[in-house]
């Protein structure tokens, strides 16, 4: 009585796929990513309770564990609200695997932050008078496409191109200082925003 030889069969873990559905930038600060999707093994059978990876240039900076989306579809990642620097990048989800599931990897996506262009008001009130003459300098400074005020901001004001300091935004994006002149003659003044990590100056 005889047997043939034991012949090893190996059973690979299921097949996995990344399925991107939005890859979005924030419309009023484009620096922010939002990337979201599902993972799943064989069409739209989804993954539960695995991590999904967000790798920007090749750096993973963000992860989810994977469950039901809002319409109890399993296998839905909202990997949100990335903080990205100035520049192009590439954005790309990936699965790194587990003893049940192999790897997987999205498309790689490429994403530009540029910065918000803004739009500074300045208005003086009086525009003539007798010296000693006290005016005000107000104005407001607000995002371009938006027209959102920009609050905490630092405004400086100039008089015949000397800087006379610097003044910060309220809440809602408005500056006003005030300012005695005793010397007569024309005096120019303007308000200037040097601009910042985010915003354009102006």
């Amino acid at each position: 009585m005889g047997r043939t030889a034991a012949i090893g069969v190996t059973v690979l873990g299921f097949v996995t796929e990344i399925r991107i559905i939005q890859v979005y930038q924030h419309a009023t600060d484009n620096s922010l990513l939002d990337v979201i999707g599902y993972l799943e093994a064989g069409a739209y059978n989804g993954i539960n309770g695995e991590i999904a990876h967000l790798f920007i240039d090749g750096v993973d900076v963000l992860s989810e564990v994977t469950h039901n989306d809002p319409g109890d579809t399993p296998g839905y990642f909202d990997l949100l609200n990335y903080q990205m620097t100035l520049g192009t990048h590439t954005a790309q989800v990936k699965y790194l695997g587990s003893a049940t599931y192999n790897p997987s990897e999205s498309a790689v996506y490429t994403v530009s932050t540029t910065l918000i262009p803004t739009t500074l008001t300045c208005s003086i009130t009086p525009l003539s008078g007798s010296a000693p003459l006290i005016i005000s300098v107000s104005g407001r400074l607000t995002e371009t496409p938006t027209g959102i005020g920009i609050p905490g901001t630092m405004i400086d004001i100039y008089m015949n191109g000397l800087r006379q300091g610097g003044w910060y935004t309220d809440a809602s994006g408005f500056y006003s200082v005030g300012f005695t002149l005793s010397n007569p003659g024309v005096v120019d003044i303007y308000a200037e925003f040097v601009g910042s990590g985010k915003y354009e100056g102006c």
